[in-house]
């Protein structure tokens, strides 16, 4: 044991204590604090499904039907929580819910679907109370029905002097004959009054507007309704769903308006009556006040409900304001990570082995998340099963690809881009991804990540409780928008919050962090620019709908996740972000009474528990992480290769370099200049200058075939033969053979030179050369004032045997006068090409000759050859090594060859022309 702690020890920190402290307190503040500070906790669902089947039952038996295939969800009503927290404060509204218990003001509330037993009507929705009591009420006939039903307890409550006058009718008869006839007998608005005397038929069987009303109070005063004191604001007549024919019936729709009751909460509710007495539909709404109303008292006496006074103008502009800088800063965001991921792709530098592996997970997690939200609709469709399930399965693709590639884009430049920046903050995370949870660095990772989680759901609940005026916004009106599978809300909240994690732990926590740690290399500017972030982004579990609380709430979860990422790491803060999130998400099924899924509030606990099983496991492993291959991304091994390979280019380029000559022969009577610059590093062109004798210089220029070092190699091989055959052989033919004689024997098939070899008699003033399937050489005479071209046959080195070769091989021997010019040069002058793809070509190469061979000095000559190339192609790349020697002969020379050398010049490689001025 004293061995695993001294393994552990190197990697504990001085806040690790306050980390386990500030986790064992947001804990309990969770535990204690959250159910006096969330409004769920005013739910109590304890009648149960049953129970809330059998009173949606009791209200159809009270309308003369019974329901079949019955549905019951539990849900809330989002804007009366709202409204409730908003006029009396958070706190003050949880406790009012709590003691009213869902009686008369129905926050939350059961629906209870299903088919009546009656052919001509559509499907009914019963709301009701958590006690069971109605709340609202659906349905509508689609047909004339076969038996008709009348409500005779509801006609009891019409005036007695419309009452008495048909009470012994029978059931049948009233159904014929009961009927609304409005005043103006026109659709629309009307108001109190007797009932008509005029119309078809006996005016005992018209029912007007005190009738209406009246019907349409005896339901609301058998509703959760009752307890409210309304005011009728309208009547309305409207056609039935069905056609009735002559018989004109018509059903009545009662605007009220409840007076402010104990909560003053102002409601809307319309009742639609039929005239024989049954309810068809009652819809119950809340005024919602706006979302940035001051938390006031209830409107000062007098007021009429939904009459209160605007919200402040500061309020409203202090939200517009919110939600351009929240809008802004998530733009900024992806203008940031855009500018990072493109560059980072334009340098190769992107790791996407590291990727690749977060792209699976996050496709997992949104495939996850997909099959919690499509599979319960594909396992209610049974008819469509199989359809439903290739759908689904396409969908949930679909949803894991785009997802997968999202987190992919994300992870690929951020991961390389922190590796740059600050390559700490991610060995945790590395070791993750390779499998090495089960070590010490992963464990205390864990843990840790746990930790900050269970301080953040504190922080956030003390600040809640703290905060006790501001609401809390309820998202949705549906508590169980799923169906009952086991665990598939405790599915959708692992899924969802890990795959949040994720984007923000990758993209803001770890590229924004590293980028901030880049600016301002401290503490201060990472940890409060991780804060600053936060807010502006709204990244917070629990928001009110306030800007000023909503900053200052996601400022404060983005404080604890920066300072954990400046001194632990990104993995960390991702288990924490995870911790804080699911834990949120789950708390509803703890804090209401009979939740609709406490497995799956356990099934959460259970995980996190088990995280930190996994970290207790890593932690007395042992293991430092070092036992596992270090993790190299393939672009840092692509680089390293191309930088190994360009040190070893850089070498044989400086053996290359050494090979050529390094100066130029200086003779009396010539001028000599040349150059040989590769296409890249290292090249297949060379040339030679071999001093024979007092007054005899061999000239040797070549082109091996293909480029780099392949080339180069061959080209090596070349020179050492040339140089050992010239001083063995006189003629130039039989040099040029014995070399391929040579090279057909030791080089591959296809693998060939050509060259030009001669010798320069300065005695004579010749020059006796042998080409082999090289390039023409340039002569310039003065005399004649133009170039001319000579292509002696031969064939190139390595292409066949000696036979062969000594049959198409041929000398030449020129006599040179004054001032004239021997330019030799290999292709890659004459092929170098423009942007337009046309090429310099031979005949450009001989006019620029005769243009520049007036300078004296043959070093001057090289240089407009080469101006006048750059000048062709605009700038563009060399494709081929290019390389050329000149050779100027003086106005008068005796032949006499000077045996001294010029100072070694610099490199042919660089481009600079070697030349001796030799008058």
């Amino acid at each position: 044991m004293d061995w695993e702690f001294a393994t552990v020890r190197p990697f504990l920190k001085r806040g690790d204590v306050w980390l386990t402290l500030l986790a064992l307190v947001g804990l309990l503040a969770y535990l204690v604090l959250l159910p006096g500070a969330h409004p769920y906790a005013a739910a109590d669902f304890s009648l149960g499904p049953e129970g809330a089947v059998d009173e949606g039952r009791a209200v159809a038996s009270a309308h003369g039907l019974s329901l079949q295939d019955v549905t019951v969800e539990r849900r809330q009503q989002a804007v009366l929580v709202d409204s409730l927290q908003r006029r009396l404060g958070r706190r003050a509204a949880i406790q009012l819910m709590k003691d009213d218990g869902g009686t008369s003001i129905p926050a939350y509330y059961w629906r209870v679907t299903g088919l009546p037993d009656a052919a001509d009507l559509n499907e009914m929705r019963v709301h009701l109370t958590q006690r069971g009591a109605l709340w609202a009420l659906q349905y509508e006939a689609r047909d004339e029905p076969s038996v008709p039903r009348v409500h005779r307890e509801a006609l009891q409550a019409l005036p007695s002097a419309t009452r008495e006058a048909w009470t012994a009718a029978s059931d049948s008869l009233l159904y014929q004959r009961l009927r609304f006839i409005p005043e103006d007998e026109a659709l629309g608005s009307v108001t109190h009054g007797a009932p008509h005397e005029a119309g078809i038929g006996d005016a005992r069987w018209q029912l007007g507007a005190a009738e209406a009303e009246a019907l349409a109070r005896y339901h609301l005063q058998r509703t959760a309704l009752s307890g409210y004191t309304w005011r009728l604001d309208s009547l309305q007549y409207r056609p039935p769903s069905m056609d009735m024919g002559a018989q004109g019936r018509r059903e009545a729709r009662a605007h009220f308006a409840a007076t402010p009751g104990p909560a003053g909460i102002p409601l809307r509710t319309i009742a639609t009556i039929t005239p024989t007495g049954y309810l068809t539909a009652l819809e119950t709404d809340v005024v919602a006040p706006a979302a940035a109303q001051e938390l006031t008292a209830p409107p000062p006496p007098g007021v009429p409900p939904g009459n209160e006074p605007e919200p402040p103008s500061d309020m409203v502009s202090m939200q517009a304001v919110a939600d351009v800088l929240t809008g802004v800063a998530y733009l900024a965001l992806a203008v940031w990570f855009l500018i990072v991921f493109l560059r980072r792709l334009g340098a190769r530098m992107i790791d996407t082995r590291a990727a690749l592996r977060d792209a699976v997970a996050a496709g997992m997690l949104a495939a996850a998340f997909g099959a919690a939200v499509v599979l319960p609709a594909i396992v209610d469709d049974i008819d469509g099963l199989w359809l439903g399930l290739l759908i689904g399965s396409v969908a949930l693709s679909f949803i894991a690809a785009s997802s997968g590639l999202v987190i992919f884009a994300i992870s690929s430049a951020v991961d390389s881009y922190t590796r740059k920046v600050w390559p700490v903050k991610l060995e945790t995370l590395t070791l993750a991804r390779q499998g090495g949870l089960r070590s010490v660095p992963a464990g205390l990772a864990l843990l840790r990540g746990v930790a900050l989680g269970l301080a953040l759901l504190g922080v956030v609940t003390i600040l809640l409780w703290g905060w006790s005026g501001i609401p809390l916004t309820q998202e949705g009106a549906d508590l169980n928008p799923l169906s009952t599978l086991p665990l598939s809300h405790a599915l959708l909240w692992v899924s969802s919050a890990g795959w949040y994690a994720l984007f923000v732990g990758l993209l803001v926590i770890l590229g924004f962090g590293a980028t901030l740690f880049r600016w301002t290399r401290h503490r201060a500017g990472v940890i409060g620019g991780l804060a600053l972030t936060f807010a502006l982004l709204q990244i917070t579990p629990a928001q009110s709908g306030l800007p000023p609380y909503d900053w200052l709430m996601a400022g404060v979860v983005g404080l604890g996740l920066g300072w954990a990422f400046w001194y632990y790491n990104v993995f960390t803060c991702i288990i924490g972000f995870f911790v804080l999130h699911v834990g949120w998400n789950a708390a509803p099924q703890w804090l209401m009474t009979a939740a609709p899924f406490p497995l799956d509030a356990l099934f959460v606990a259970l995980l996190v528990f088990g995280i930190l099983g996994v970290g207790v496991v890593g932690l007395v492993s042992g293991r430092t992480g070092q036992e596992m291959a270090p993790y190299v991304p393939e672009y840092v091994r692509e680089i390293t290769k191309q930088q190994r390979l360009q040190q070893e280019l850089e070498i044989a380029r400086e053996v290359q370099n050494s090979f050529l000559p390094q100066t130029v022969p200086q003779l009396e009577g010539v001028d000599v200049a040349a150059m040989c610059l590769a296409a890249h590093e290292v090249g297949g062109d060379y040339y030679d200058f071999i001093l024979l004798d007092d007054h005899r210089l061999a000239i040797a220029i070549g082109d091996v075939s293909g480029k780099g070092i392949q080339a180069a190699f061959y080209m090596t091989l070349v020179k050492g033969a040339v140089q050992a055959l010239a001083r063995e052989y006189d003629r130039p033919t039989e040099v040029l053979q014995r070399l391929n004689d040579q090279f057909y024997e030791n080089a591959p098939a296809g693998t060939f030179i050509t060259m030009i070899y001669g010798v320069l008699d300065l005695k004579r003033r010749t020059f006796t050369f042998a080409r082999a399937g090289h390039n023409p050489l340039l002569v310039y005479r003065r005399e004649e004032g133009r170039t001319t071209s000579l292509r002696p046959g031969g064939m190139a080195i390595g292409l066949t045997r000696t036979a062969d070769f000594r049959e198409h091989l041929t000398a030449v021997t020129l006599e040179l006068g004054p001032e004239d010019l021997l330019v030799f040069f290999t292709d890659g002058m004459t092929e170098a090409t423009n942007r337009s793809r046309v090429q310099y070509g031979e005949d450009r190469l001989a006019e620029s000759l005769n243009h520049t061979a007036g300078a004296y000095a043959a070093a001057d000559v090289l240089e407009g050859l080469k101006a006048d190339i750059r000048t062709f192609t605009e700038g563009a790349a060399r494709a081929d090594d290019m390389t050329a020697v000149v050779l100027r002969f003086a106005a008068a020379a005796d032949g006499v060859p000077r045996q001294d050398v010029v100072a070694e010049a610099t490199s042919s490689l660089t481009g600079d022309s070697h030349a001796v001025d030799a008058r």
